[in-house]
């Protein structure tokens, strides 16, 4: 049973991965232009001030993708399922559930298959409780590989 679920999550091919990728940093710049021009128009400070910090907050994860190896596919998948999850988390569940076999591999992927799994949890009727069971034993490997992961502890505990 078990192994005819996980024929159903495939990993992705790097050359895939590495297209994903590259469509994902296009659309990026585009946004953060739009988000420029936006805040520039807005006269509500609060709303500004976020999308400054997630600008700084993307700004830094590439900065230490770039600091990395980055022809790590892996790396690169992590990067496109954050880009992603960061414009739509909705859009980032079919990528994790296509890649669920390389994501699983290392704590860095098990927390995000966790952090889609709510997010698909919460958006399917009648089988809810069964993707947050899901979620919670793929948050609770997480830990397992890394008990100091403060991402994997956070999406154990909205699991439950």
């Amino acid at each position: 049973d078990e192994d005819e679920d996980e024929d159903e999550f495939l990993p992705a091919s790097d050359q895939a991965i590495a297209d994903r990728l590259e469509d994902v940093v296009c659309s990026s710049s585009s946004l953060e232009s739009e988000d420029d021009a936006q805040s520039s128009n807005q006269s509500g400070g609060a709303t500004s001030h976020k999308r400054k910090q997630r600008r700084q907050r993307r700004h830094q994860q590439e900065k230490e993708l770039n600091d990395e190896d980055t022809t790590d596919p892996f790396l690169q998948l992590i990067e496109v399922l954050d880009t992603t999850y960061e414009r739509d988390p909705m859009a980032a569940i079919p990528i994790a559930r296509e890649n669920k076999h390389s994501l699983e591999q290392r704590q860095e992927g098990l927390w995000r298959i966790a952090r889609s799994w709510y997010d698909y949890a919460t958006s399917t009727k009648g089988e809810e409780l069964r993707l947050l069971k899901e979620g919670q034993d793929i948050a609770r490997r997480a830990i397992d590989m890394n008990n100091n992961s403060a991402a994997a502890h956070k999406w154990y505990c909205i699991e439950l």
